[in-house]
């Protein structure tokens, strides 16, 4: 598969996966706050899960080896989720998810 073939896959899935995404937080009907706790919660915990299953041999080198790389993905993370649900609470889902 071409490199551009690829990337417009890719691009196409994550359209698919974030979709429903804007639909389900219209619809739970809380505040900005505590929908980015509870998401930020799953991500935690899901990443979690994921680094032990995959390092379950080597987890205190894993971790010894996590740098500010680390820290800062995460910043990013949380700084992207917190701007997308004020997006999709404050415009229309086909705006945020456009921007």
């Amino acid at each position: 598969m071409k490199p551009y073939q690829k990337g417009l896959l890719l691009t196409g899935a994550g359209v698919l996966v974030v979709s429903p995404d804007a639909t389900f937080i219209r619809l739970i009907g809380v505040s900005a706050m505590d929908l980015m706790f509870w998401r930020g919660a799953m991500m935690a915990l899901v990443m979690c899960l994921f680094i032990v299953i995959r390092e379950h041999r080597d987890l205190p080198a894993f971790v010894a080896r996590a740098s500010w790389v680390v820290v800062f993905a995460a910043v990013v993370t949380m700084v992207l989720n917190f701007l997308f649900i004020i997006g999709i609470t404050h415009t229309s889902a086909a705006n945020a998810l456009t921007i």
